[in-house]
């Protein structure tokens, strides 16, 4: 949004300046409203880039942020990076252009061919043989009749 911003009031400055033959300085007279916004884009982007730049350099170093927040509790030949792949180009490969894990915000829809939901367990639910009417785990299950103190206090004739 940011970047748009400068680029849109940039091009409404220069285009201005071109069209009225007239110099950059001049044209930013007119429009001070666009030179105002270019600067508060900047300084609005600058947090947003340092983010970024942050999170290239963990996934360039195959670390998480808090591995490499407690690393300089570890000597460098004790730490040990579970993520990394050798080098920062396959880091960045692996964590920018894996494929899509499957979601598991509407994991109530209906099983659709392709469906990665269930993995292999999916499979082994199909192969099975239909389970009996009610579960073997269910058999024990008493309904529930509160603590044994009420049931004392409500049972008993007063």
């Amino acid at each position: 949004m940011g970047l748009y911003l400068i680029g849109a009031s940039l091009a409404q400055i220069v285009i201005y300046s071109h069209r009225e033959d007239i110099s950059f300085g001049q044209a930013v007279g007119h429009f001070r409203i666009a030179l105002v916004l270019v600067i508060y884009s900047i300084i609005g982007l600058l947090y947003p880039a340092a983010l970024t730049g942050y999170h290239l350099f963990l996934m360039a170093r195959g670390e998480t942020t808090r591995e490499f927040l407690n690393s300089h509790k570890l000597l460098k030949q004790d730490r040990y990076q579970a993520f990394t792949q050798g080098s920062m180009w396959r880091n960045w490969v692996v964590v920018l252009c894996r494929p899509r894990p499957p979601t598991y915000y509407r994991f109530k829809d209906l099983y659709e061919e392709g469906d990665q939901r269930f993995g292999e367990r999916r499979h082994q639910q199909e192969t099975r043989k239909p389970a009996a009417a009610q579960d073997v785990e269910m058999h024990s299950v008493r309904p529930f009749q509160g603590p044994v103190s009420l049931r004392n206090e409500v049972s008993a004739p007063r």
